[in-house]
């Protein structure tokens, strides 16, 4: 696969999380780790989406709660991407502690 080509649905992957992440995991038939990645972006998606819910609402009783947690979901989420396109782009599988495991249940349901 060309390099570029890798390189732009990594870059979908990550930046769309789950719907640039479904769109690659159901288009990609070649490249595993692609795949995987896709995966990885779905379940971060999933997981920012549950967090940042749980943050609003214990915000109703914690005040400052969500905005620690907003701009920590920010610093990490630009660490995923970042890291996730550079690792996808060179074909290299990285598994992110906690959304890796999560990504192998999103491959078990999409399958």
């Amino acid at each position: 696969m060309d390099d570029k080509n890798l390189t732009l649905k990594a870059v979908v992957a990550y930046l769309f999380s789950i719907v640039g992440g479904l769109i690659i995991y159901f288009t990609e038939k070649d490249n595993q780790t692609l795949k995987f990645h896709s995966a990885q972006s779905i379940a971060y998606g999933l997981i920012y989406i549950v967090v940042s819910i749980l943050s609003r609402i214990l915000g109703l009783f914690i005040k400052f709660l969500p905005g620690i947690i907003s701009l920590a979901l920010g610093i990490v989420s630009l660490i995923v991407i970042i890291l996730g396109i550079i690792k996808a782009a060179k074909n290299e599988e990285y598994r992110f502690p906690i959304i890796a495991e999560v990504a192998d249940k999103v491959v078990e349901i999409l399958k």
